[in-house]
């Protein structure tokens, strides 16, 4: 279970001053299979309450959404090297960098234009293809993914384009942050621990990964180590992991991140006092 929360603006109302925190009691919260599910959602914030400096508040009401109200920055990350024009598997006959150009581009789609939006890709190398604008800013969203899926070729850099992605999302003052890195393959450039990329992640706040590792093959030699890697970054960062055998898969995944990295489990809490009171060093408390 994890505990997170800020506080609100304040209501006041004649001679009482509502205080609003901004909560969540999360169940699931660090299982990359599982979507985290709000422990407050049952109703129970009678047993939440506010000590400042020896005196106990209880909380007065509460209201809970999933609907983060405010900005979003979005880094997508996408693999472009020599193995994405490979088909998905050998029963669909489906091209992983096709797959990979309609899934992005329908995600864009339905991104806002006050969305603020980064797009690198990687192979040898990392390249940063579109820096943080919105996503019809030039060059648009659209033309960076179609011009990322002109230029497939050499290794596979994953590990340093999550760690890019990382550093560059992480410093965003938005509202709500998030990283979706697709990969076909095992990470074979430096850095090749992916402890660097963990390291990364203990920095990062609260910024989830998702990652989609389209196309695995199990019998190739490190693939399984490949994705409990993954598995363990979505892990640490309170992201998801997800495989996907073909396109249809990967455009509902896509499709299902286009709300996720929009939303979150929080309720508010109110507490009211007398607006005299200035509560400067307070502590929450759940029984």
């Amino acid at each position: 279970t994890r505990l997170q929360g800020d506080w609100s603006s304040d209501v006041c109302s004649s001679d009482l001053m509502k205080l609003g925190l901004n909560i969540a009691l999360l169940r699931n919260a660090f299982d990359p299979a599982s979507k985290p599910y709000n422990l407050l959602k049952e109703g129970k914030f009678n047993k939440i309450g506010l000590l400042d400096r020896g005196i106990f508040y209880c909380a007065d009401s509460m209201s809970c959404s999933s609907e983060v109200k405010g900005s979003l920055a979005l880094s997508m990350v996408f693999d472009r090297s020599g193995s994405m024009l490979f088909d998905i598997n050998q029963n669909t006959g489906e091209i992983r960098a096709d797959a990979a150009r309609a899934a992005g581009i329908g995600f864009v789609n339905k991104l806002s234009d006050n969305d603020k939006l980064s797009i690198l890709s990687f192979a040898d190398a990392v390249s940063v293809d579109k820096d943080w604008s919105a996503k019809n800013a030039n060059p648009t969203a659209i033309n960076t993914i179609n011009n990322i899926y002109s230029r497939v070729n050499g290794r596979t850099a994953f590990y340093a384009a999550l760690i890019q992605a990382i550093n560059r999302t992480k410093t965003q003052t938005t509202t709500k942050k998030a990283i979706i890195a697709l990969t076909d393959g095992v990470n074979n450039i430096d850095p090749l621990n992916v402890q660097d990329v963990f390291n990364a992640i203990s920095t990062s706040g609260t910024l989830p990964i998702y990652i989609v590792a389209l196309g695995f093959d199990l019998t190739e030699p490190g693939m399984q180590a490949a994705i409990e890697n993954m598995k363990e970054i979505a892990k640490r960062s309170n992201g998801k992991f997800f495989t996907v055998q073909d396109s249809s898969e990967l455009i509902k995944i896509y499709d299902q991140l286009s709300t996720e990295v929009k939303s979150e489990e929080c309720c508010t809490v109110y507490f009211k006092d007398r607006k005299s009171t200035r509560l400067n060093s307070s502590h929450l408390v759940i029984s």
